[in-house]
């Protein structure tokens, strides 16, 4: 679930918190940014002076859920509330290479705001992209990653553990596999 683009995570952990079986595990990926020195982080910085020109234009990206979403200290004030423990935060990088117009398609698709460009910021964006990168070049490939942190959490044993009531209607069994 893209938990951080949820518009009211309240409601979407009081959820989480009414279908799980106590203890039972929540885990929620986080963005957090690109990999130093890789084509990602090329991209964003090149990309930045169009975003802003888009929104000096009017073409602006609605925010997209919640800034606390985004931090380990934010989903804890979210989760805790709802009975969860606190998160334990692992670091990962995704790593993906590719030839420089792999790597674009790639930016292009992780990256929400693109929208707001029109069809010459795009172009221009792509043409300095494509020139600047062949530095980062190694074997005809791209480096790119990202990484992402991966919360997870549990929900409390008992309703009585966490302070508050929930509405359980029913209960999941274990299933040997």
């Amino acid at each position: 679930m893209a938990f951080m683009l949820m518009t009211d995570p309240d409601q979407v952990v009081a959820e989480a918190a009414r279908v799980l079986t106590p203890g039972g595990l929540l885990a929620v990926a986080v963005g957090g940014g690109a990999v130093v020195g890789e084509a990602m982080e090329l991209f964003v910085l090149l990309a930045k002076p169009h975003f802003q020109n888009a929104a000096a234009a009017g073409r602006r990206m609605p925010r997209l859920g919640s800034r606390a979403t985004r931090t380990r200290e934010g989903l804890d004030e979210i989760l805790e509330p709802a009975g969860f423990a606190p998160v334990s935060w692992e670091p990962i990088v995704i790593e993906w290479s590719g030839t420089p117009q792999q790597i674009w398609q790639s930016n292009l698709a992780a990256f929400y705001d693109v929208v707001v460009l029109d069809a010459d910021q795009l172009a221009q964006l792509r043409q300095t992209f494509l020139a600047e990168s062949s530095s980062l070049l190694v074997n005809g490939r791209l480096p790119c990653g990202m990484r992402i942190n991966i919360a997870t959490t549990r929900l409390a044993k008992s309703e009585e553990a966490s302070g508050v009531a929930i509405d359980r209607p029913c209960r999941l069994r274990d299933h040997p596999v």
